[in-house]
């Protein structure tokens, strides 16, 4: 996020630039506040709030720009109205205008969304409030404000996983890490990290204890089947490489992220988040589904073998009868026509985007897909 300050004013011309964005609905004036009496008359000008300032301001004559007219913005829309409203709410206390008249002017024209905020630089006192290292001060106040928030939404989204079942450490980490964290172990805690500083942790006993206790749940894990099964016929399963850059477009060796209308469908209308583990750009050796209506987690290949996932069936040697018999699969049977190609879609990802992929693998995974191949080469050599 940032925090700017725009230029100085005394004609308190910040307001009209933001009513006039509320009358073109580009903007949206989500709170008046300290105005006194004003705030009990319906359909005020422009003019009456400047008015107000002006008045409220005169109490000082050595203050020549008055107008306070700062910018908070974050980037795209990772914050809400509501969000940037509580944040400028702060920021304004913390600065020293709390008191004061003020707008909040939420603006919805950019890519980015971002709320104004006009006040006086004028106290009830009739002091100027400080402006001495105003920028610097502006910058450690908003990172003061968003370290509270990152730390309560941190603890948060770890409330979120623990409530999902899962079978391993990795899978755990996995819930956090698609959330931008970055899970690090430390003597017996996990350190929850994010923007390069801890934000939460938890003993890893407790993640032992629910390891313990997970069962797969039989009934849940034959409808995935049925579901991925009939999906499987309906939407294109060759794999595509999404390149993740994070700063510099032309840097060497991006990392990947791969997925195919087959996944991006589980996700849309099943709740189904798909993660394949790779190493580099090579093809993924597996799979993970985030089943989010169930909040569970489960190896893919219990569900559906990653070479019928990735419609990858020739080069494993893995025939139609792969599918478990459901009326889906009984009506049209699955055409070994594709072979595993991979197409490259260039898109620009942010940092959270690259800690979704960088996921530790799974050698449990590995290892089962390393046996069922030698399984099948053995069947074929008989």
């Amino acid at each position: 996020m940032i925090i700017k300050i725009l230029s100085r004013s005394a004609t308190f011309n910040g307001v009209r630039y933001n009513t006039n964005k509320v009358e073109k609905e580009k903007g949206e004036l989500l709170k008046v506040a300290n105005f006194g009496a004003l705030q009990g008359i319906e359909k005020l000008k422009p003019q009456d709030y400047i008015n107000y300032l002006k008045t409220y301001s005169a109490g000082n004559t050595k203050v020549k720009y008055p107008q306070l007219h700062a910018v908070l913005s974050c980037k795209g829309k990772e914050k809400s109205k509501e969000e940037l409203l509580s944040i400028a709410e702060q920021w304004l206390r913390e600065m020293g205008y709390g008191e004061n008249p003020y707008l909040l002017i939420f603006h919805k024209d950019t890519a980015n969304n971002h709320i104004h905020m006009v006040s006086t630089r004028v106290g009830r006192d009739g002091k100027k409030i400080s402006d001495s290292f105003e920028k610097i001060r502006s910058y450690e106040i908003l990172h003061k404000i968003l370290g509270k928030q990152q730390d309560l939404q941190a603890k948060k989204h770890l409330q979120q996983a623990l409530k999902y079942s899962f079978s391993t450490h990795a899978q755990f980490k996995m819930l956090l890490e698609l959330k931008g964290y970055k899970v690090s172990k430390e003597k017996e805690l996990y350190q929850i990290l994010k923007y390069g500083r801890k934000q939460a942790e938890i003993q890893t006993s407790i993640i032992d204890r629910k390891i313990l206790s997970y069962r797969v749940n039989e009934n849940r894990l034959q409808q995935l089947k049925a579901m991925l099964y009939k999906y499987a016929e309906v939407y294109d399963r060759k794999l595509q490489q999404k390149v993740i850059q994070t700063i510099n477009p032309h840097q060497k060796n991006p990392a990947v992220k791969y997925y195919s209308p087959f996944s991006q469908a589980l996700e849309e209308k099943l709740s189904l988040e798909i993660i394949f583990h790779h190493k580099g750009k090579q093809p993924p050796y597996g799979y993970t589904i985030i089943d989010h209506r169930n909040q569970q987690v489960l190896k893919g290949g219990l569900v559906m073998p990653l070479a019928v996932f990735t419609n990858a069936l020739s080069e494993a040697g893995l025939t139609e009868q792969t599918a478990p018999t459901t009326k889906a699969n009984t009506r049209n049977s699955f055409k070994n026509t594709d072979s595993f190609t991979l197409e490259q879609d260039n898109t620009f990802l942010n940092v959270s985007d690259l800690l979704a992929i960088q996921i530790t693998p799974d050698a449990d995974d590995a290892i089962i897909y390393r046996q069922q191949r030698k399984k099948l080469r053995g069947g074929r050599s008989r």
